[in-house]
């Protein structure tokens, strides 16, 4: 059967308790996910509850340690949702999670939908219609708790959120690839990763001088990291810092 996340809204617990009852799933929130993503990556809560729940400003963190923030976060809420048969109530577990075919991302509206807003920087108007962040919206200003729980419950027993080795896999992947870009984002902020069964594909930008070097590095640190199979990195010429070393 389906995970579900239910976003952070007025009516949001209440509607997550409920499925929990109807499924006899477990449940768990964003609270447990803060907690365990800062024993896991060793870094102070009230960090990431600032990444994931404060707008960026002039002033604030980075948008560097922001990501590696979040990172941490999408890397403990994936591995929450390899329980299986589970509710998370809590911000962007919609965005956190695309393309898990058996998660059911539930938005509902009106609500205090800010986090979602922060993380994505999606206006209001534009999130509603954005189809692809989410599979159901409900307007609780029209939806009662009841109604709420029954629709959902119907969206989940059907076979499109049926659990299957490949979504699960999916699951495992995102917990990798978040967990090895928390780890690389202090070496490179632009860094992309993607992981497939162990097996992880790494992708920096940097001046060809230093290709040689970096690839070692990366690839020495991402080997330590638990569930990491192999390790491919790709290097690209920076042609910032290309013409930047021409002027020096």
């Amino acid at each position: 059967m389906a995970v579900i996340t239910i976003s952070k809204a007025s009516m949001g617990k209440a509607v997550a308790d409920g499925i929990r009852r109807e499924f006899c799933y477990g449940y768990f929130d964003s609270d447990e996910v803060f907690l365990a993503a800062s024993k896991e990556f060793g870094v102070p809560e009230a960090k990431i509850r600032s990444a994931l729940q404060n707008a960026p400003t002039l002033w604030g963190m980075s948008s560097a340690t922001r990501q590696k923030l979040i990172s941490c976060y999408q890397s403990t809420l994936a591995k929450f949702l390899l329980r299986d048969n589970v509710v998370y109530y809590g911000p962007a577990g919609h965005l956190l999670i695309q393309g898990v075919s058996h998660a059911l991302k539930v938005l509902l509206w009106p609500g205090d939908n800010t986090t979602c807003n922060i993380i994505s920087s999606i206006s209001k108007h534009d999130v509603i219609n954005e189809e692809s962040l989410y599979d159901l919206v409900i307007d609780t200003g029209k939806t009662s708790v009841e109604e709420a729980v029954e629709i959902i419950s119907a969206h989940a027993l059907s076979t499109r959120y049926r659990t299957t080795t490949f979504s699960i896999n999916c699951v495992k992947n995102i917990a990798l690839s978040s967990k090895v870009k928390a780890a690389l984002i202090d070496v490179d902020h632009d860094v992309n990763v993607r992981a497939s069964g162990g097996n992880v594909y790494i992708h920096v930008r940097a001046a060809d001088r230093k290709r040689q070097k970096l690839t070692a590095a990366i690839s020495n640190m991402v080997k330590s990291i638990r569930d990491v199979v192999n390790v491919e990195v790709t290097v690209t010429e920076d042609i910032f810092q290309k013409y930047a070393g021409t002027y020096r």
